[in-house]
């Protein structure tokens, strides 16, 4: 039985293709069948790549390697049988038939623990550098794409929207690389052209390496040299089947975390820790160099020595990584590796990236986690397309399709933003809200005629709504409309409704921003509530008065401080 036939028959259709391997829960660590992916196998591996291959393995020529992104586990293929499955030697010989005897049954495993065993010693490690000819050929990419980039316009709007202006491009090296035939969204370059051996992926000699289109980001290192790059894909290149990753790192590239040091003196030093290299440029980038960023990448990566030098020796450290399982599997590490690591998540999003096209003000978010020995310089002016009304993508339909909303926008140099469908509802609540044209509805009247509160509801529709109420509010305080529009506004996770005042000589304007790109699976209910808020004075009149200058379907009934 080979390796990938005995990890299947542990995990079943939890075992996925990942490129060359296959990959699934980690039988040492834990993990979720279906839901983890922190185990790699490759079955036909021969040649040892950071993982320790026995003496018994070469000499019988068996194949196949495993490695844990997790616990940092790696071995052979005698190693899995020993180590995950708990076979005695005798049962690994007659196992792999090198015995002279027939295979028998396999004795009992050794069940994989619920939870993660999390080491109290941490060493980390320092990665090789590539080759002198990879950071030449890297180097020369690097040039190319910083050339290119300002003539890339949706890669130019794209970095804009995620708060990365024109200027911070040249300082971290930003670029935009070309493909070299469109049928395949990139270029295929021979291996030896960057110092890399044939490499053999299913029994057969790959020779050539694929370079895929898009923004090129690579890694500095002192001395200037680009010793890694990746690339961020166009959402169109992903519409293949299969899964399919918005990064791809140019092969060869050192695997190091990517380090954006402080301006301060170490000790007085404050590093952010983020997953993209991107997020760690707008972090650096928006406060003059001031705050350090790390990028690991993945949440599961660890720093290497010279980061872990860094965050040892700062005065705090700010995990801002995506909370999913795994983020979540890694916190206590954090915490008791770096006593001065706090959890600060972005208030909208995902990362920092995503929070600035949603309209966060990301200075702020950064500031509010710095200690008081720690002042952020002078902002620099916000530049006009990060006015609300920018376009955000908020989700992709089952068959990757997305459908662009025209922007909602007013026109230029009138700041209100205003919802494209609204018509008359716009102009009444702008009666309302200014005290101009025609008397004021009458409140009670107006209450009673949409269905009242939300005790009137539907008992499903208030259970769901109930939890999401604050303290102060009861059912019988929110009127019916808003209970409504919660629950379509919830399926919408990128919609928000701007309440935007320039000065106080100037009436506010209100409305949900444009330009948002949604699913197609939400184009009905993004209509649906654009027309509860047109037929609806309760719900124009209960965003009007609303705390937050944006309103989104998590603050929707945080009405009052």
């Amino acid at each position: 039985m080979t390796l990938l036939e005995l990890y299947k028959s542990r995990y079943g259709q939890a075992v996925r293709r990942q490129g060359a391997g296959w990959n699934g829960p980690c039988p040492l660590c834990g993990g979720e069948p279906g839901k983890s992916d922190r185990f790699m196998v490759w079955p036909e591996r021969r040649e040892s790549n950071g993982f320790s291959r026995g003496h018994m393995c070469i000499e019988k020529d068996i194949p196949g390697a495993w490695h844990c992104r997790r616990c940092g586990q790696s071995g052979d293929t005698i190693a899995y049988m020993t180590q995950c499955e708990g076979m005695s030697w005798r049962d690994v010989l007659r196992e792999l038939g090198l015995d002279g005897a027939s295979a028998v049954r396999r004795p009992r495993r050794r069940p994989a623990p619920v939870e993660p065993v999390v080491s109290s010693a941490f060493h980390p490690v320092s990665w090789e550098l590539p080759s002198a000819k990879w950071q030449e050929y890297a180097g020369k990419l690097a040039t190319e794409g910083a050339e290119a980039l300002p003539g890339q316009e949706q890669a130019v709007a794209w970095l804009l929207r995620r708060g990365l202006p024109a200027e911070a491009w040249p300082r971290y090296g930003l670029g935009w690389l070309a493909e070299d035939n469109p049928r395949h969204a990139g270029r295929f370059r021979w291996r030896s052209a960057l110092g890399l051996a044939p490499k053999v992926v299913d029994g057969r000699e790959k020779t050539k390496l694929f370079i895929p289109r898009g923004i090129s980001i690579p890694t500095f290192d002192a001395t200037g040299h680009v010793v890694a790059m990746r690339i961020r894909r166009p959402r169109g290149d992903m519409s293949g089947g299969g899964r399919q990753s918005k990064y791809l790192a140019l092969e060869g590239s050192c695997r190091a975390p990517f380090l954006l040091r402080s301006s301060l003196a170490p000790e007085l030093a404050v590093y952010f820790v983020v997953e993209a290299e991107l997020d760690a440029m707008l972090i650096h980038h928006v406060t003059g160099g001031r705050i350090g960023a790390l990028a690991l990448r993945s949440n599961r990566t660890k720093p290497d020595a010279t980061a872990h030098a860094a965050l040892r020796r700062a005065q705090r450290i700010c995990l801002a990584l995506d909370y999913d399982e795994a983020g979540a599997e890694a916190l206590p590490w954090w915490f008791q590796t770096y006593g001065t690591c706090r959890r600060w998540p972005v208030p909208e999003g995902k990362d920092p990236g995503d929070a600035v096209a949603l309209g966060v003000d990301i200075r702020g978010w950064i500031a509010a986690a710095l200690p008081p020995s720690v002042a952020l310089p002078e902002p620099a002016a916000v530049p006009a397309d990060r006015l609300p009304g920018s376009v955000v993508e908020v989700g992709r339909g089952e068959n990757g399709g997305i459908t662009s909303i025209p922007s909602a926008t007013s026109a230029e140099n009138a700041p209100a933003v205003r919802p494209e469908n609204a018509g008359q509802a716009d102009a009444c609540a702008g009666n309302e809200a200014a005290g101009g044209g025609g008397a004021a509805p009458d409140y009670a009247a107006r209450w009673e005629e949409e269905g009242g509160a939300l005790d009137q509801m539907h008992p499903n529709d208030l259970a769901a709504i109930a939890p999401a109420l604050p303290d102060y509010l009861k059912p019988a305080d929110v009127p019916r409309a808003v209970g409504l529009a919660w629950l379509l506004w919830r399926e919408l996770p990128g919609l928000r409704y701007v309440r935007f005042c320039p000065d106080e000589f100037t009436r506010p304007g209100w409305g949900f921003s444009g330009a948002v790109r949604l699913p197609d699976y939400a184009l009905s209910l993004h209509d649906e509530l654009l027309e509860l808020y047109r037929r609806s004075y309760m719900l124009r009149a209960w965003l009007r008065d609303h705390q937050a200058a944006i309103v989104t379907a998590r603050n929707l009934f945080d009405i009052w401080d």
